[in-house]
């Protein structure tokens, strides 16, 4: 044995080089359908989807000559949410009493915005989105 330890390398150490082989046991190129035998199984992937959600509402105002008349009806509102989540196309499908909440419910849905719907990350325009606005009287004191 040596009485002195080895001196102390110097740069880099000499690395030999090693080649190794490796073999696939599925083909290189191959598509997802190959691999799953398309005639025993069906892939259904959807995308990822995000539905509709209100992130500003606006109450109506009640009309001060159907307060007065003490007149309760209801406003069925059908409009379009725009990409951007701003209401477009707002149109009266149904009132009671005929047109004198129109003005009021057309007026509180303009004002709204909404969350758009995405679907795999998208953000989509949606159409015939209905919304019914009630208008009624509460008493001014509790019984």
């Amino acid at each position: 044995m040596p009485s002195e330890p080895p001196p102390t390398p110097r740069g880099l150490p000499n690395l030999t080089r090693i080649l190794t082989t490796t073999e696939s046991l599925l083909p290189n190129r191959v598509s997802l359908a190959d691999m799953l035998d398309t005639e025993k199984m069906q892939l259904e992937i959807m995308p990822p989807v995000k539905d509709l959600a209100p992130l500003f509402v606006v109450q109506p105002t009640y009309p001060f000559a159907a307060v007065m008349k003490e007149i309760e009806g209801y406003v069925l509102v059908q409009f379009t949410v725009r990409q951007n989540g701003t209401v477009a196309n707002a149109i009266i499908l149904d009132s009671e009493p005929r047109s004198i909440f129109d003005d009021a419910a057309l007026g509180a849905i303009r004002k709204f915005k909404f969350l758009p719907r995405e679907v795999g990350g998208d953000p989509m325009t949606v159409a015939a989105v209905q919304l019914r606005f009630a208008f009624t009287l509460e008493p001014a004191y509790a019984p």
